[in-house]
């Protein structure tokens, strides 16, 4: 069929000698159509059986490919078995910068654990072996650019082994709940942090009724979608970028709404006398509620929302069976404050290079300077002048992309 390209079996693309027999017995295919019915199959299948996390879905995945493709490849690495079963999928797309040809992870900037998916058994690890050698055959691309791979997930070591450089990107702090009560809870926490959220939510609640809300359909996140993007957009005002575009949110919407309907997303709203002030939107996972993305209203800023919805939310939790809270990607000191124990995992960036020159160059860019770079950048940003400017451009971008 067409939509799949058949690649050469391993020992064509790798010396013959060096191959063990569990390596030797699958076959990579690639597929480079993200609506290939028989990937769409096989991909639901093995999320199933594995119970990855739902950010590796299918359909979480296919949906950001709507925004994600342009100036670029799909290319969706798959791993067959002697009976021609997918046992593997590695979700990659190919994208130009500086001149090289860079096979990446993929979705591109809507993933916060990067992981393969791999058929459980005897073979698991010679499936990811096989994936990652094809890797490093550069076939058709100078690099290879892993994102938020986490240092927990199951294909880590093979790929390290396989002689990947890593970068750390931010610890992911979490809080065990260990069945005990929300006040248990919050005393394992410092005085400070106990006391200011007692004092905020005291506060909050002399100006008005303030409520807890848990949604868990589609229906009633689509209900909530308005409201919450302009309090976003009124959070982020005076942010370098501009506010998420229409193309941004229909993606969004649909990738959503899937895990809704998947039960593998929640959504928690702190109205106050039937007003948003606050939202927090999230995966589950093995009965662990992960915070995607939380944001409130500017103007319930002197209350702490954000804070306020966070224990209010571990609260709810608790009382609902959950073992745990992870609060994803980023490192900051409110999620410390929360963090009961040391950081649970790391996530990195993973590369390889065909050797070349320019390839070696651009990991050195990848690895040392463009944090040196990216400090000066930052500091610019500092200005609000700069800021708009940034802006500015941005939309010009925007304007011309449509």
């Amino acid at each position: 069929m067409d939509t799949i390209n058949t690649v050469a079996a391993p020992q064509e693309v790798e010396d013959e000698a060096r191959l063990d027999k569990a390596t030797v017995d699958h076959t990579i295919c690639v597929f480079k159509d993200i609506h290939d019915p028989e990937l769409g199959r096989n991909w639901k299948r093995l999320e199933e059986e594995t119970d990855c996390f739902p950010q590796m879905y299918y359909e979480w995945c296919e949906p950001w490919w709507g925004m994600q493709s342009d100036n670029r490849e799909l290319h969706v690495v798959t791993v067959q078995n002697k009976e021609k079963e997918i046992v593997g999928i590695a979700p990659l797309c190919i994208e130009r910068q500086m001149g090289l040809r860079i096979l990446r992870s993929y979705p591109v900037r809507s993933i916060d654990f990067y992981s393969f998916l791999v058929k459980d058994g005897p073979y698991e690890q010679e499936v990811i072996r096989a994936i990652t050698r094809y890797l490093k055959t550069f076939t058709s691309w100078d690099v290879v650019h892993l994102y938020n791979a986490n240092d927990w997930s199951f294909c880590w070591s093979p790929v390290k082994a396989a002689g990947f450089v890593d970068k750390p990107i931010t610890d992911i702090l979490g809080a065990d709940f260990n069945n005990s009560s929300f006040n248990d809870f919050l005393g394992k926490l410092s005085r400070h942090t106990r006391q200011e959220f007692r004092k905020k939510l005291r506060r909050l609640e002399r100006e008005g009724n303030v409520k807890l809300i848990c949604i868990q359909d589609a229906v009633g996140y689509l209900a909530q979608v308005d409201e919450m993007r302009r309090l976003y957009n009124s959070r982020w005002l005076d942010d370098h970028r501009l506010p998420p575009d229409d193309k941004y949110y229909q993606c969004r919407h649909k990738a959503v709404t899937s895990l809704f309907e998947a039960k593998r997303m929640v959504l928690f709203l702190l109205n106050v006398d039937g007003q948003m002030a606050a939202y927090s939107l999230g995966f589950i996972h093995k009965q662990i509620f992960y915070d995607w993305q939380v944001s409130h209203d500017p103007r319930f800023g002197q209350f702490s929302p954000g804070i306020l919805i966070l224990g209010k939310c571990i609260e709810e939790l608790i009382s609902r069976g959950f073992t745990g809270f992870n609060f994803m990607a980023g490192d900051y000191p409110y999620k410390r404050s929360w963090s009961s124990q040391d950081p649970k995992s790391t996530n990195y960036e993973l590369f390889a290079g065909n050797g070349s020159v320019h390839a070696r160059l651009y990991l050195k860019y990848r690895l040392q300077w463009r944090d040196r770079l990216r400090e000066y950048y930052h500091n610019l940003l500092k200005n609000r002048c700069m800021r708009m400017l940034k802006r500015w451009l941005e939309s010009l971008k925007r304007a011309v992309r449509k």
